[in-house]
């Protein structure tokens, strides 16, 4: 039998989870970056969590990623993951994204279409192996 090493990785995009008030779009500083030069796929989790049982809208988690150090990052998405908030319940989503063209991700933005309620502990997870 072959054994095959391969190295894990898993971390967030933000060191600390961020809140989204109602109906307004969240800007992502620019240091808040996940490196993905050694991987092919990733997979990304989205979470969030409404401020009241009542909370429904939908949570826009936008992507951007470039080449290299030297580039600016687009100012338009790269590709999103979607939320729906439930009242006071974390939700989350996720699926696998293709980084091969990419050497650094970040979000660019937190968008809450919620009318009314705010989302707390918004964050975006990032894992991979390679």
């Amino acid at each position: 039998m072959v054994k095959y090493a391969f190295t894990e990785y898993e971390g967030t995009f933000y060191t600390t989870s961020v809140t989204v008030t109602s109906a307004t779009t969240y800007s992502t500083a620019s240091d808040q970056v996940a490196d993905v030069l050694v991987a092919n796929k990733a997979y990304i989790t989205v979470q969030a969590t409404g401020s009241n049982a009542s909370a429904s809208g939908v949570m826009t988690f936008s992507f951007v990623g470039v080449c290299s150090d030297d580039q600016s990052y687009p100012t338009e998405s790269d590709f999103d993951i979607t939320v729906t908030l439930s009242g006071t319940s974390t939700v989350r989503a996720g699926g696998s994204v293709d980084v091969e063209p990419y050497s650094y991700l970040k979000v660019l933005s937190i968008a809450n279409a919620d009318a009314t309620y705010d989302a707390t502990g918004c964050n975006a997870t990032l894992a991979y192996k390679h």
